[in-house]
């Protein structure tokens, strides 16, 4: 592996733990044979099988915790909330698959400053969009994923990462936690980058910002 060949990856591997570590994620996982040259070894346990060395494991990573992230959650689906309240966001999207994508979202709420008991997750598959609104006033509104695009908008075409006015309310919409975890393992951290940077345009329409991440030490 040549010196430019390796300044690439490293400089991969630190923006994506820069993205983790603005999302208030904790661990994170790197495989060994990320780091190797094509052709060398493709696979740390195979290599090991082949000589008879004991196979290797995936490093973890250990992240320190954001002193400011709100304690995590469940994704609250939120269908049919109590009683009509002001919220500064409305996020509306299929179930989210059990375990990483929904973690992935609370992260990403997190990130944006909010515990998920301040913001509100209609299930779009549950209920029309709209019905949402009868019993929340959201300031702005945040699509995840197709069927919440075509809930919202039927037989129009959305660009993610632009606004909209939906029912009266700006709406953006961007790629689902469960569509993210399906672009493959370079594809995630392009996509996890750029829903976070519209999640930062959607605190930017409200006149807020995510709140700083504070280093240990």
């Amino acid at each position: 592996m040549d010196m430019e060949n390796l300044r690439e990856i490293l400089t991969a591997f630190e923006q994506t733990l820069e993205l983790e570590r603005e999302l208030g994620t904790r661990t994170v996982e790197c495989d060994r044979a990320l780091l190797m040259p094509a052709g060398v070894c493709a696979s740390p346990r195979a290599a090991a099988a082949e000589d008879g060395r004991p196979s290797v494991s995936p490093q973890r990573v250990e992240r320190l915790p954001r002193e400011d992230a709100q304690p995590r959650q469940a994704a609250r689906e939120d269908t049919r909330p109590a009683a009509k309240r002001d919220v500064d966001f409305l996020f509306i999207g299929e179930t989210f698959s059990p375990g990483e994508a929904k973690e992935m979202f609370a992260n990403m709420v997190a990130g944006m400053g909010y515990a998920m008991a301040d913001v509100c997750v209609s299930d779009v598959r549950a209920a029309p969009p709209a019905s949402a609104l009868s019993r929340v006033r959201p300031k702005c509104v945040v699509l995840l994923g197709k069927a919440a695009i075509q809930g919202a908008f039927p037989g129009k075409v959305v660009r993610r990462n632009t606004w909209y006015e939906w029912q009266g309310v700006p709406a953006i919409a961007v790629l689902h936690p469960n569509e993210i975890l399906r672009c493959g393992a370079d594809g995630v951290r392009l996509a996890k980058m750029e829903v976070w940077k519209t999640l930062k345009l959607a605190l930017a329409r409200l006149g807020k910002t995510p709140p700083p991440v504070k280093q240990k030490g």
